[in-house]
């Protein structure tokens, strides 16, 4: 997936449980594959939506 420009996104705020550090596990995910961690959330909450039929 390419980087969405900032001008084709929405701001999205959650919070999400410390205990599972995804913060810290997405940007190490960013690191290794040049996969921004706002990438990272839309692909993922799209997927499983998806699956939901949403």
């Amino acid at each position: 997936m390419q980087a969405t420009p900032a001008g084709e996104r929405r701001q999205f705020n959650i919070g999400v449980p410390k205990d599972l550090r995804l913060h810290r596990r997405a940007g190490l995910y960013a690191e290794d594959h040049g996969l921004s961690r706002q990438d990272q959330v839309a692909l993922a909450l799209d997927a499983w939506l998806r699956e939901r039929g949403y």
